[in-house]
């Protein structure tokens, strides 16, 4: 009979082969004969780990760390099992045993920095994190943990410049270059062809475009296979937009695969399973696993829904598992991946003459580029709050990261335009002193006292987070960021939205949002056009009345909300870009589009 040291070196030999099945029973059988032996119980952890058994990986580890228990890898691999698992105690005494059996161990320290700032603990997470920067700072793992509390915190601007810092070591490291790309979004006064050229940079680091199609059915007018890949298939603002498209697709003209890469969730990653011909659940596969699904399912058109954000998956879009890649919903810019041909956009978001400053060819869609699913837990819109206390509160819930200091000395000029008016923030860190502290300083600053600021944090429900509606008059739109779900949300509620246009994609959602319900006049050209429109809005109390009680009669009735139409103009721009590469075009030349010309603004 094998020995456990013989049949664990089996198994390693197995999980390297991919072999999974195989490589537990092995360690099964070792553990027959020792049930406490750490290496058998570290390697049964790490398979059951990768399969997503993470309660299973906990009670391997935790046997394993109590055979050795100055072991500090051992400790921190079992901190971020229960991470996994949920047990955030467990996790948190983990990690810190780790770090006190080595307390430079710089990946520990940010696994806890980490697990401290999940909970908001922003204040003890910064310290812990920069230290495990200062340990480790050219790991790009370690350092982003710090880049995304900073971004988190709204300092988007520090957060670059850490991430430029550690560049300066690792410049070639894609996980740093993909971080800088989506910050910049956050940053006012970035030139456009700043972003073009750093999200180029992305595009040559990533993973070159591996595979050809030249077997491919090149029938113009056959059913399309369409690909849809997410780390957000569930409970989640990408969902939103992609549910109505799901819902109203024209199954004759095109078979539906989504390629969830996420965490499931109980409710919205059902819904959406419902309504996709093929529906594949892949996290926690590699992306050599997600890219083989893919390419086995012979998809025509992959499109990839995460861009730059921070869970997604591009590099499985740059191999170019599909002959066409697109870029939609869940990131406002280029991507800069040569082997995504195109992106849906409309012509608010993105002007004629946008295109020079992408990688991909533009599709424009006719009217919005989104299409919007209202919460069905949406409580109906209160009434104005300014009708009861007699002072008008503008409001923003939108993340924090877009709280520049752009936006918050713009919205002290509101204020102190608008006497006794006051300001409502609601969002994740809100309840923590380092947050809080930077948002009414910036805003004293500006001349507002913090009496007339209100710090509201997370709420657990989407229908608690919608009642909070209950308690604004005006919503404020950030800069140069702009919120999408945010807007639709508070339309939704009865809360009219002052935007700010800019020259970019993120600064120009709001004009098409407003624009696609009929109130293009709240899109403001400047910043002085900012405070006067929202100062006569607020001096409006008629306007703001029937807005409340007319508002989501008036998106539920737009463009925004038909779906029908809109799935019908995204399978027309499907159907051209098959059309081209059929005809030898995958992209170049003029991008289809499913509206006239440049497309139109409905």
């Amino acid at each position: 009979m094998p020995t456990p040291d013989q049949l664990i070196r089996e198994a390693a030999s197995a999980r390297a082969a991919g072999r999974l099945d195989q490589a537990a029973s092995l360690l099964r059988a070792a553990l027959d004969q020792d049930p406490r032996h750490a290496d058998a119980r570290q390697w049964a952890g790490a398979i059951a780990a990768q399969a997503g058994r993470y309660a299973e990986a906990v009670e391997h580890l935790r046997v394993a760390a109590e055979q050795r228990p100055g072991d500090p890898g051992l400790h921190a691999n079992l901190g971020m099992m229960c991470s996994a698992a949920g047990d955030l105690p467990g996790s948190e005494a983990a990690l810190r045993r780790a770090v006190e059996i080595k307390p430079d161990f710089a990946d520990a320290l940010a696994c806890l920095g980490v697990l401290m700032s999940n909970q908001q603990r922003m204040t003890e997470a910064e310290p812990v994190l920069r230290r495990a920067a200062d340990l480790a700072p050219a790991s790009a793992s370690v350092v982003y943990p710090l880049v995304r509390l900073l971004a988190e915190t709204g300092r988007a601007d520090e957060a670059v410049e850490t991430i430029r810092r550690a560049q300066r070591q690792t410049p070639a490291d894609l996980l740093l270059q993909d971080k800088l790309c989506m910050l910049l979004n956050y940053l006012p006064g970035v030139d456009p062809a700043e972003h073009l050229r750093e999200h180029r940079r992305y595009g040559q680091l990533a993973p070159r475009p591996a595979f050809r199609f030249d077997d491919r059915d090149r029938d113009q007018g056959r059913r399309l296979r369409v690909g849809y890949l997410s780390a957000d298939l569930r409970e989640h603002s990408v969902a939103y937009y992609l549910e109505p498209l799901l819902t109203h697709h024209d199954r004759a003209a095109v078979e539906v695969f989504c390629y969830h890469v996420g965490v499931a969730d109980q409710t919205g990653t059902p819904r959406l399973a419902a309504l996709a011909d093929h529906f594949r659940q892949l996290f926690p596969a590699t992306d050599t696993q997600v890219i083989e699904v893919i390419r086995s399912d012979a998809i025509d058109i992959l499109v990839e829904l995460g861009g730059h954000t921070s869970s997604s998956r591009l590099p499985i879009a740059a191999v170019g598992p599909a002959p066409i890649g697109v870029s939609y919903i869940g990131y406002p810019n280029t991507t800069g991946v040569p082997a995504i041909h195109y992106r849906l956009v409309d012509a608010l978001t993105d002007p004629p003459g946008a295109e020079r400053y992408a990688t991909e060819q533009l599709v424009w869609l006719p009217g919005c580029f989104l299409c919007y699913r209202p919460p069905p837990s949406a409580p109906e819109p209160a009434p104005p709050p300014a009708d009861a206390t007699g002072v008008v509160t503008f409001a923003s819930f939108n993340n924090l990261a877009k709280l520049s200091g752009v936006t918050i000395d713009l919205w002290a000029r509101v204020l102190a335009a608008v006497p006794g008016s006051r300001l409502l923030l609601k969002g994740k860190g809100l309840n923590d002193a380092l947050v809080s502290g930077r948002i009414l300083s910036r805003l004293a600053a500006g001349g507002i006292a913090a009496d007339r600021v209100r710090l509201a944090g997370h709420t657990p429900s989407t229908r608690e987070h919608l009642e909070a509606y209950a308690h604004a008059d005006i919503a404020l739109d950030p800069f140069p960021y702009h919120g999408t779900t945010t807007t639709c949300e508070a339309m939704w509620m009865g809360v009219p939205v002052v935007s700010l246009v800019g020259e970019v994609h993120a600064s120009r959602v709001g004009l098409s949002l407003l624009s696609a319900v009929g109130l293009p006049d709240l899109a403001a050209g400047s910043a002085d056009e900012f405070v006067r429109t929202a100062t006569a809005l607020a001096g409006d109390a008629p306007r703001r009345r029937t807005l409340r009680t007319g508002l989501r009669a008036m998106v539920a009735a737009s463009r925004l909300c038909d779906g029908v139409s809109h799935a019908r103009a995204v399978e027309a721009a499907y159907r051209q870009m098959w059309v081209r590469w059929c005809e030898g075009h995958a992209s170049g030349g003029d991008a289809p589009s499913s509206g006239s010309g440049s497309g139109g603004a409905g």
